[in-house]
């Protein structure tokens, strides 16, 4: 378990790394850049009003619910967007394994202008929603968050000795219907760390989630 432990603190800094890769990277980018970007992709075959509406999620990812890790559950994501009297909208819904959705994140040209304008004129700090929309927007965080999600527990299975999956099946079970490497801690663990490998391929700073 000594090597298991030594190859989860290896790839944690391969994650710092790239975490301040990323802050580095985006710091010049602003939400207008980010929002704009996303209008010109959508808009460019559209002409007048239009609207799409995503109906249902795609695949669920973990959402962690305890700081350390300790509980997450599943959500979907879907993304609506449209435009209206030359307003354009994006707006972020998030749902659970319930079926009850929420909007997260909604954002217009009508607010990015007075965004924009206020910061300029009063030195104001982008709003946290906005900025966590930037975020979500730029980044192909789904795979982001499979990868917290292994890191985690990888972690709490190393520390306790014991397999700890908080987002057991029926998610994650194979064809023969056997859990997917749960044979021993090790392979758990192994499983876990291989995957967060996997995930950590597909990650793509600078692309747009839609």
């Amino acid at each position: 378990m000594q090597e298991m432990k030594k190859r989860l603190d290896e790839l944690q800094e391969v994650i710092n790394q790239y975490s301040r890769d990323f802050v580095s990277s985006k710091e010049a980018e602003s939400v207008t850049d980010t929002f704009y970007n996303l209008k010109k992709e959508i808009t460019r075959n559209e002409t007048g009003d239009f609207e799409f509406q995503q109906n249902e999620g795609g695949d669920p990812y973990p959402v962690k619910v305890a700081a350390n890790g300790s509980a997450y559950v599943y959500a979907f994501d879907a993304i609506n967007y449209g435009r209206k009297g030359n307003n354009f909208w994006v707006e972020v819904m998030q749902g659970d394994m319930d079926g009850d959705w929420e909007s997260v994140y909604y954002l217009d040209d009508f607010e990015v202008k007075k965004m924009v304008k206020e910061e300029k004129e009063e030195n104001r700090a982008i709003p946290v929603g906005v900025a966590e929309l930037n975020f979500y927007l730029s980044t192909n965080s789904w795979f982001q968050c499979w990868m917290d999600y292994y890191m985690d527990m990888a972690e709490l299975s190393i520390e306790s000795g014991e397999i700890v999956d908080k987002l057991a099946p029926p998610y994650w079970v194979n064809v023969g219907g056997k859990e997917v490497g749960k044979d021993s801690v090790e392979s758990w663990v192994k499983y876990c760390l291989d995957s967060v490998e996997d995930n950590m391929k597909y990650l793509k700073m600078g692309e747009l989630r839609v």
